[in-house]
C-alpha cells in the first residue's frame, strides 16, 4: 500500500473508533435520546405529541397505499373484461367509449342511493361514456336477496328479448 492509502485507512479507523466512543459515552451518561432507560425519548414525545400524530398519519398513508396497490393488482389480474360481462354487470353506452365508469352498488347502501341522482344526471348528459353497474351486496342478507332478484330479472328480460 502507498503512504496515502495507509493514512486514509488509519484516519478512517480512528474516526470510527472516536464516533463509537462518543456515542456510547453519551448513552452511558444519559445524554442521548436513545439512552438505555428511555426517559429522554419519553420526555421528548410527551413534550411533542404532534410527532405521534404525524407518525400515525404517515403509517395510515402507507397502509392505504399498500391496500390501493393490492386492489389494483387484483383488478389487473382479473382483467377489465370481467367488468363488462353481462352475467355480472348491467352495461350501457358505446362499446368503443374512451371513458368508462364502473359503479359497484348495494340496494341497501344509503351512499349508493344518494349517488343515484348524480350518476343519472351524468349518464343523461354524457352519451359518449360507457357505464357498467355491478351488484356488490355488502349490507347483509337482504342486500344479497335484492341483488339476486335484480340479476334474475335482468336474465328474464334478456331471454324475453331474445325470444321475441
Amino acid at each position: 500500500m502507498t503512504d496515502s492509502w495507509k493514512i486514509a485507512v488509519i484516519g478512517g479507523s480512528a474516526g470510527a473508533v472516536l464516533a463509537l466512543v462518543v456515542t456510547f459515552g453519551a448513552a452511558a451518561l444519559g445524554l442521548a435520546p436513545f439512552a438505555a432507560d428511555g426517559n429522554a425519548m419519553h420526555a421528548y414525545l410527551v413534550a411533542h405529541p404532534d410527532v405521534i400524530v404525524e407518525m400515525t398519519n404517515k403509517l395510515q398513508a402507507q397502509q392505504d397505499e399498500q391496500q390501493d396497490s393490492a386492489r389494483q393488482t387484483a383488478v389487473n389480474k382479473l382483467g377489465l373484461k370481467a367488468y363488462f360481462d353481462p352475467r355480472v354487470a348491467f352495461v350501457t353506452g358505446p362499446a368503443n367509449a374512451k371513458t368508462t365508469i364502473v359503479e359497484f352498488f348495494d340496494y341497501n347502501c344509503p351512499y349508493c342511493r344518494a349517488s343515484v341522482p348524480t350518476i343519472r344526471k351524468y349518464y343523461q348528459t354524457h352519451k359518449d361514456v360507457r357505464f357498467s353497474f355491478i351488484e356488490f351486496p355488502i349490507k347483509g342478507p337482504q342486500s344479497t336477496v335484492a341483488a339476486r332478484a335484480a340479476m334474475a330479472g335482468a336474465r328474464a328480460r334478456a331471454r324475453a328479448t331474445i325470444s321475441l
